[in-house]
């Protein structure tokens, strides 16, 4: 189960989900939130570098239940952070 702390509208929210993933249990987590539902409609991760020492940039889009979608970016030395900071980068877009 992910745990995390996060913040919507000033509102400091305590969240947990499962999911086969770090990034889907992120998401999984949010549904039970004031956030908009939203889905993941694409999905692009890179390296940054080469070898074991390098960062990790994803580009995620969502898209709300109401056909609204955005784009956003993350960068993390952690694979599955940065798909995480990425979907936060779409959501403070909504």
């Amino acid at each position: 189960m992910l745990f995390r702390s996060v913040t919507w509208n000033g509102e400091q929210l305590s969240v947990g989900g499962k999911g086969n993933g770090p990034l889907d249990g992120f998401v999984n987590a949010l549904s039970g939130t004031p956030v908009p539902a939203f889905n993941i409609t694409a999905f692009h991760e890179h390296s940054m570098g080469s070898g074991s020492n390098t960062s990790a940039v994803a580009y995620v889009q969502i898209t709300t239940t109401d056909g609204v979608s955005r784009w956003g970016v993350g960068v993390s030395s952690n694979v599955g952070r940065a798909g995480i900071e990425a979907v936060v980068s779409a959501i403070n877009q909504l």
